[in-house]
């Protein structure tokens, strides 16, 4: 097992292999080294964290040099003997290593080791504060800054350009950390004042005594003077709740852990984790040996007592944890057993009637034995002041850990090129929106202009069809046309070739006489295009011309062909063909315009060719002549007419087609919808500060 440590010097870097060695002496070596390393002050915490958590000295040195690659600068020169051990090292790390050749101290006894038992947070359940389990090593969280996702204990890698990372706040100020949760979890057993002899024998034996005979949970001695844990759970409770309920649930619990922090949400991961370690702290128990006829029987359950309370405060009917199980089932039909047998486990640990004796009324007894009281399951618990299991963090063994922010650094690395892509969107969006018509009053007009079908289309009408009722209007309409493609592509591809077409690939009578303005290549191939299409575009608009709307027609450009039937294919084809020939004719006609640059005097210039538009300028001829065709067109200037015509096929080509903008703005919302999936991911599986920075980091 090895890593790569990464020693940057100012201009190149150097690559050196650590290893983890075999012998127990040079590994507890490296550890010494990895303690020694002047860690910033929120990865010191993390470090004092593993140094003292009941994990393996294998898995400590795995999660320490893990952390060092991403500290290359401050952990190669001490791990390659190259720095000062003795540099002072931020208060947190002087807390967390052992002196020189001193060996660290052994984690506290399970009775008081969750008092400084870090805790990775996560969102509680709704209305509910949630904690995790004392007793249990601790995280491979920093566990005391939200500003870190769970696992991670540094900075997540910036994209290019995101400039300096925002200093986090030191470890253990803000409400749900690690040593909060502790602190609130001394408060949920509530403490009670030891009954004296005659307030017992006037009050409480009363109630002990049914309780005793009812649940066999409480002994009585010399007429319930003395009251003792009864020996008898000791089958029920290794037999019926250890071997046949807790066995077979931490199995399946272990399962949903190790691979459901990809589906499930932090509340419902953390609080079936609190379950595994009720679980646990329970399986730990050896009920043949406990101290029956001991009053301080009570030390042996202290963490079940705990975890139990807490449970039962968090999830009192059980709703919460049969959601958990519900999901974690749906995404991992793998999981064994299944979800109703899972939850029976569960209410045989929990419930007043999950095994007889029950847990419940076991624990009940154990404090009436120590506090010579009679209490009930809410005397044993009180609100706490806060959050009782992690709410903002995955509570995931360490292995886990490094799973989880190996995944969020993949989901921060995702966000680099989609945010790349969305500005660059934005800029064009910006450029497609500046092009878009504002209104399309001259494509009225010279839709409008006649009322009627031209001379071809009337005689490709009158010859085909016949007894058919037509779905073609015989009044031309731009108002009612202008909601069926077919219909005003048709129209307005006749009226192009019949008015506009003489003007770009022909010759127009003028006040200069006839004049041809363009070379018969400029534009003539794409009128070549649209003329033998309009007879098969008649046929369309005859069977389908009201069948298809704009709406529809938007509907069949967003599918590929292999989605759209025979019909619409053929619909789409040649209304696309019709289109990119007008858009052409609009593109090169906006090129010569924009390229103009008037002759002085003289005669002339020739019809622009093609070859001119390579040339600095383009001369128009007979710009100011008066056309005197026989048409909308009739008493424009050259000049104007041009520009009438430029206006009136963008104007078509923004109904028709998506414009720019339009276009651009689909390709936005899809970017858009995407950042948003990665940044609910992060959301999910990382801490609300990271997920601020990382907002923040690509303005989301």
């Amino acid at each position: 097992m090895h890593i790569v440590l990464f020693d940057i010097p100012i201009v190149q870097w150097y690559y050196k292999v650590v290893k983890i060695p075999d012998s127990p002496t040079a590994q507890r070596e490296l550890l010494k080294k990895l303690s020694q390393i002047p860690w910033p002050d929120e990865q010191a915490y993390l470090v004092r964290t593993i140094l003292s958590s009941h994990s393996t000295l294998e898995e400590k040195l795995t999660v320490l040099t893990g952390l060092a690659e991403d500290f290359p600068d401050i952990a190669a020169p001490v791990l390659q003997g190259r720095g000062d051990s003795n540099k002072p090292r931020p208060k947190a790390m002087q807390e967390a290593t052992p002196p020189p050749g001193e060996r660290a101290q052994p984690p506290e006894t399970h009775q008081d080791s969750h008092k400084d038992a870090p805790h990775p947070a996560s969102p509680g359940i709704p209305n509910t504060p949630q904690g995790s389990a004392p007793g249990r090593e601790p995280t491979d969280n920093p566990p005391d800054t939200p500003e870190s996702p769970p696992g991670m204990g540094e900075e997540p890698e910036p994209p290019p350009g995101s400039g300096d990372e925002p200093e986090l706040p030191n470890p253990g100020d803000e409400a749900g950390t690690p040593r909060e949760i502790a602190k609130n979890r001394k408060t949920v057993l509530t403490v009670h004042q030891n009954n004296g002899f005659l307030q017992y024998i006037f009050e409480d034996i009363w109630k002990i005594i049914p309780f005793a005979r009812d649940t066999g949970v409480i002994e009585g001695h010399f007429l319930f003077l003395t009251i003792r844990l009864s020996p008898t759970i000791e089958q029920t409770m290794t037999l019926s709740l250890q071997k046949r309920t807790l066995q077979p649930l931490d199995e399946t619990l272990s399962f949903i852990l190790r691979k459901g922090w990809k589906a499930l949400s932090k509340s419902h991961y953390n609080l079936l984790r609190l379950i595994q370690d009720l679980s646990r702290a329970i399986l730990a128990i050896d009920f043949t040996s406990l101290p029956y006829q001991s009053r301080e029987i009570h030390g042996a359950f202290q963490e079940v007592l705990a975890l139990f309370c807490v449970y039962i405060y968090l999830d009192p009917r059980l709703d919460h944890t049969a959601d958990a199980l519900r999901r974690a089932y749906q995404a991992m039909p793998e999981i064994p057993g299944s979800i109703g047998m899972s939850m029976s486990l569960v209410k045989r640990m929990v419930t007043r009637e999950g095994t007889t004796p029950s847990l419940w009324n076991i624990l009940r007894g154990v404090q009436m034995v120590r506090y010579r009281r009679f209490l009930d399951m809410d005397d044993l618990f009180s609100p706490p002041g806060g959050p009782v299991i992690p709410e903002d963090n995955f509570d995931a063994p360490l292995e886990t850990q490094g799973e989880i922010r190996r995944y969020l650094k993949e989901l921060e690395k995702a966000l680099i090129p989609l945010v790349k892509k969305r500005d660059k969107l934005r800029r064009s969006s910006l450029k497609g929106n500046s092009q878009t018509p504002d209104t399309v009053d001259d494509l009225q007009l010279f839709y409008d202009f006649s009322d009627d079908l031209s001379e071809q289309a009337s005689k490709i009408l009158k010859g085909s069809q016949q007894g058919i009722r037509s779905k073609l209007p015989e009044k031309v309409d731009f108002s009612h046309d202008k909601s069926f493609p077919l219909i005003l592509t048709l129209r307005f591809s006749q009226r192009c070739v019949e008015s506009l077409g003489p003007l770009l690939s022909g010759t127009v009578p003028s006040s200069e006489g006839i004049i041809r303005l363009f070379s018969q290549d400029m534009f003539g191939f794409y009128f070549d295009k649209i003329r033998p299409l309009i007879p098969e575009l008649v046929g369309l608009t005859e069977e389908r011309g009201t069948d298809i709307s704009m709406e529809q027609w938007i509907g069949l450009n967003k599918r590929t062909a292999q989605q759209l039937s025979e019909g619409d294919r053929t619909v789409k084809s040649t209304l696309e063909t019709i289109l990119q020939s007008l858009t052409m004719v609009r593109d090169v006609l906006s090129r010569v315009l924009q390229s103009h640059s008037p002759r002085d005097g003289g005669n002339p210039p020739p019809p622009v060719a093609p070859r001119d538009l390579s040339s600095q300028g383009v001369s128009i001829p007979y710009l100011d002549g008066v056309i005197e065709q026989q048409d909308i067109l009739l008493g424009k200037s050259v000049s104007e007419a041009l520009f009438f015509a430029h206006e009136v096929l963008s104007q078509f080509l923004s109904i028709m087609q998506p414009s720019a903008g339009q276009q651009i703005q689909g390709g936005l919302d899809d970017v858009s919808d995407r950042i948003a999936s990665v940044v609910t991911n992060i959301s999910r599986m990382g801490p609300e500060a990271y997920l601020r920075r990382v907002r923040k980091k690509f303005g989301l």
